[in-house]
């Protein structure tokens, strides 16, 4: 086993072989889904959870019809991640994935 480098709030046991996608082998990583909008830019993050790892990092469909592209919804107050758009970085950009819910 080894430690993973430290990431600002615990360090992490990691087993050699690790996933690309930060998941440590749970298929899933926790990420921020949610940010408060607090004016000049500035987004507090409020909310996360944990979304399927695709074993690499990902990136976002330029075509995503969700999002247009960009990978965020706005409302009100808010910045939420748009799941829906997401690719592997290794595969090519399609909208056409399967929703994951938010």
């Amino acid at each position: 086993m080894q430690l993973a480098p430290y990431d600002g709030a615990r360090a992490v046991a990691v087993v050699q072989g690790d996933c690309a996608g930060r998941c440590y082998g749970t298929g899933e990583v926790l990420t921020v889904l949610t940010w408060e909008h607090h004016g000049d830019g500035i987004y507090t993050p409020v909310h996360q959870e944990p979304v399927l790892c695709f074993g690499t990092l990902t990136a976002h469909a330029p075509d995503c019809a969700t999002c247009e592209g960009h990978g965020f919804t706005y409302t009100p107050g808010y910045r939420e991640l748009c799941l829906d758009g997401r690719t592997s970085d290794s595969e090519p950009a399609a909208a056409t994935l399967a929703s994951q819910g938010a």
